[in-house]
C-alpha cells in the first residue's frame, strides 16, 4: 500500500443492507506498519448504488440489479425471521403471497436461465446479498476487476430481458 493509504474492514453483508451506523474497523498503512482503529461509517447503499455512483454502473445496469433484487425477495428467498401473513390484499381483493412469490420466483427463474451459472452467482450475491465485488473476486480467487466485468456483462443481459418482456 502507498505511505498512507487506508483498507476498510466493514460490516457483513447483512448490516450492509440497512440504513444505519456502525463502527468499522480501519486499518490505516503509514511507512509499511498498520496502525487499527474505529471508525463511524453509514451504511445507507447498496452495492449497486456505490458502483453507480462511481460510474462502474450505467443507470439502465442498475435498474436491472434492483429489478432482479426486488424479484429475488418478492419470491421470498431471502432469509426471514418472522413469520409471513396469510394473505395480503391486493388491488382485487385477497391474494395468497404464494402465487405472487410463484410468479416472483419464475421470474428470478428465468433471469438465472437466461445469464448463466457463472454471471447469475455474481449477479445474486451482488443484487440479492449486497456482496461486495472485492468479496465474490477474493472467494472465487478470480484476478481484480474480474468480478465488475462479469457483473456488468449480467445487468446488460438482465436490461435487454426486462425490457423485452415489459415491451412484449
Amino acid at each position: 500500500m502507498t505511505e498512507s493509504s487506508t483498507a476498510r474492514i466493514g460490516p457483513t453483508a447483512e448490516l450492509r443492507r440497512h440504513n444505519a451506523v456502525v463502527p468499522a474497523e480501519v486499518v490505516t498503512w503509514r511507512d509499511g506498519v498498520a496502525e487499527r482503529g474505529l471508525a463511524e461509517r453509514v451504511v445507507d447503499q447498496t452495492t449497486l448504488d456505490w458502483l453507480h455512483a462511481r460510474g462502474l454502473l450505467t443507470a439502465k445496469q442498475r435498474w436491472a440489479g434492483v429489478k432482479f433484487g426486488a424479484e429475488w425477495r418478492a419470491a421470498g428467498y431471502d432469509p426471514r425471521i418472522t413469520v409471513a401473513p396469510d394473505h395480503v390484499p391486493g388491488a382485487h381483493g385477497v391474494v395468497q403471497p404464494a402465487e405472487g412469490r410463484m410468479d416472483a420466483g419464475t421470474a428470478v427463474r428465468d433471469a438465472l436461465r437466461l445469464v448463466g451459472a457463472g454471471l447469475g452467482m455474481v449477479v445474486t450475491k451482488v443484487c440479492a446479498g449486497s456482496y461486495r465485488l472485492t468479496e465474490i473476486e477474493a472467494d472465487e480467487r478470480w484476478p481484480r476487476g474480474t468480478g465488475a466485468v462479469m457483473l456488468r456483462t449480467a445487468l446488460d443481459m438482465l436490461e435487454r430481458h426486462y425490457r423485452e418482456r415489459k415491451e412484449g
